[in-house]
């Protein structure tokens, strides 16, 4: 960024002493200068006017050295006939572009070829709710960040025109229109998480967010606070609104602090649906942690509702059935609902 600057100002320093007049100096090499030819000698003729000596001694009259000499001529520099005006040559610009990414071409594929990565990652969360659900009927699916995925995008509209064939007949209510909610896949989800929903200036709109509580789909949010006042006063907000949040002030996203605080609100009844659900804690990064005894005991003596934690200890040991058995029962002895953290955006063969 420093370098890209001084090109800039040394660009504006050049442009800046042409304007003022300095001027290179091809362009006084190849000026012409006119000047007056010395003119050859002429017969001495008779000089007219009063004879010499006429109107001495009259008032404002003096001698001839008191007269000052007549003014020169100024010379004034002519462009030859077929002068042309100087031009300055910028040496040509690196393509930034080649720089950094070589001889890729950007957007080297056609209209009808891009593909639809929106639906491709709806395929891939409804394949594993389909197969977990297979194995355990009451097993619960969330989303973390993809709440774009719930209606028909513009994008998406645009792309399938795109793709359509220009002479086929297509019913009018057979193409999807834009911000219809996509209920196949909704089907698939017990629950929404939101990103920065109170502590953020980006957020889902109101109206979008009863919609989806309507349709039955609890709403969680993740917020990242900058001020303690700032948390306190979104947790309060988010139980107004009915949505269950994880509140800190940890702005780096890794969720390694496991509060000392009770939950709030404090919930002492069993919860076995995420309907039920009143409070959250999210634990994912448990390196701080000596050993897994000491994380799974810091865990255990919590009485949040829902607990998201990773299904490994520093991401290579996985835990056993009694100890995710163990991490399903608050501190008060209550029963509450554990999830595991899975990337699905992001390969992971040591860890699946």
């Amino acid at each position: 960024m420093i370098i890209r600057k001084r090109i800039s100002l040394f660009a504006l320093m050049a442009a800046a002493s042409l304007y003022a007049g300095a001027t290179p100096f091809r362009i006084s090499q190849s000026t012409a200068w006119a000047a007056a030819a010395p003119a050859a000698p002429a017969a001495p003729q008779r000089q007219l006017g009063p004879p010499a000596g006429a109107g001495a001694g009259l008032e404002g009259s003096g001698p001839a050295d008191d007269v000052p000499p007549p003014e020169e001529t100024p010379i004034i520099p002519v462009a030859p006939p077929q002068a042309k005006p100087s031009t300055t040559i910028n040496p040509a610009m690196p393509d930034r572009t080649k720089m950094l990414l070589g001889e890729v071409e950007i957007l080297d594929i056609p209209l009808e070829q891009i593909p639809n990565y929106r639906d491709t990652m709806r395929e891939i969360v409804s394949d594993l709710a389909t197969y977990a659900r297979a194995r355990d009927p009451k097993f619960i699916v969330t989303t973390r960040g993809g709440f774009d995925l719930l209606t028909w995008s513009r994008r998406e509209f645009d792309l399938t025109e795109i793709k359509r064939d220009p002479m086929a007949k297509i019913p009018a209510d057979a193409i999807m229109p834009i911000g219809m909610p996509l209920r196949l896949y909704l089907q698939q989800l017990n629950g929404i998480v939101l990103n920065g929903q109170f502590c953020a200036p980006l957020r889902v709109p109101h109206d979008d967010l009863q919609d989806m509580m309507k349709q039955g789909r609890k709403v969680l949010s993740i917020e990242h606070c900058k001020t303690p006042a700032n948390a306190a006063s979104a947790l309060q907000t988010a139980i107004k609104t009915g949505v269950v949040s994880h509140v800190d002030t940890d702005q780096t996203d890794t969720f390694s602090i496991v509060p000392k605080s009770k939950p709030a609100p404090e919930n002492p009844r069993n919860v076995q649906v995420l309907g039920d659900a009143k409070n959250m804690l999210v634990m994912l990064d448990n390196t701080v942690y000596p050993s897994r005894e000491e994380w799974l005991a810091a865990l255990q003596r919590t009485n949040y509702d829902v607990l998201i934690t990773d299904g490994f200890y520093k991401g290579k040991q996985n835990l056993t059935k009694d100890e995710i058995h163990g991490l399903k029962f608050k501190e008060m002895g209550a029963r509450r609902l554990v999830f595991a953290r899975l990337n699905i955006g992001y390969a992971e063969d040591e860890r699946y």
